[in-house]
């Protein structure tokens, strides 16, 4: 991850667990926040599910899709800031 420079860079990882940008955490926060209105049930999931069941579930609900799109497309925006991290390995 371009961020983190540890775990590989998925987007579950740049959606739901990096946190290494401030920017990005800044985001998630936010989107989680209106989540878990619209969906309450999704907060209890999000503890339970693995990050990419759990997006799967996030974007399952049809009333989540748009603001899951909107979320992903502001995270992509502070990703591409930054080049792509390439391990030495």
């Amino acid at each position: 991850c371009r961020f983190c420079k540890i775990e590989v860079e998925t987007p579950e990882h740049a959606l739901l667990t990096c946190d290494a940008s401030p920017e990005v955490v800044s985001l998630r926060t936010a989107f989680f926040g209106k989540l878990f209105i619209d969906v309450p049930t999704l907060r209890v999931l999000m503890e339970i599910l693995e990050p990419s069941e759990f997006f799967k579930t996030m974007i399952y609900e049809r009333s989540t899709i748009a603001l899951v799109a909107k979320f992903a497309y502001e995270v992509l925006e502070v990703f591409y800031t930054t080049p792509v991290f390439r391990s030495a390995v």
